[in-house]
């Protein structure tokens, strides 16, 4: 793994593991790589979120992070629940907020080029603390350098059918 892929996942996973701390009392859940990225023929980035079988994601967060070069406008930060019915998983646009969802998010057209994302959502319990949570780290050039088919999770490209698999072998 690169330095600079090294340096952006620590630094999405502690602003995402920090925000969890604070919101949570206890322990900080597990996290999978239950989440992945990909750039859609129309020009917008949408992104697949697999929990385990039928859990129903809770909020789900995306956050800009840093100060990278070139940060420019585009997307900053956002924060929606998906409605109640929502179970098992869901392929949603990052630009703009999924019908029914609600939550803070101001629409943009694209992604900051020259910064990093981390995104989140959280499988909760019965008693109101998680279970677990889905994440991804990625940036523009992360998307960019994806071809015909792939996403991108984990660090790396791969197929869907790959990153399912992937996503179901933590579920067991």
């Amino acid at each position: 793994m690169s330095r600079a892929i090294e340096r952006r996942h620590l630094a999405a996973m502690a602003l995402m593991a920090t925000g969890m701390t604070l919101s949570l009392a206890g322990c900080t859940p597990p996290e999978y790589p239950a989440i992945a990225v990909y750039p859609t023929s129309g020009g917008g980035i949408s992104a697949v979120l697999h929990p385990c079988g039928d859990d129903r994601i809770g909020r789900v967060r995306l956050v800009r992070l840093g100060d990278g070069p070139d940060g420019g406008p585009g997307l900053q930060s956002w924060s929606l629940n998906p409605p109640e019915s929502t179970k098992g998983e869901v392929d949603i646009s990052i630009l703009r907020r999924p019908e029914g969802w609600t939550g803070s998010m101001t629409p943009a057209t694209e992604i900051s080029k020259g910064r990093d994302y981390a995104m989140e959502f959280v499988v909760g319990r019965a008693d109101g603390t998680a279970k677990y949570r889905g994440v991804v780290a990625f940036s523009a050039a992360d998307l960019a350098r994806l071809k015909d088919g792939e996403v991108w999770t984990d660090l790396k490209p791969m197929t869907l059918e790959e990153f399912r698999k992937q996503a179901d072998g933590r579920c067991d």
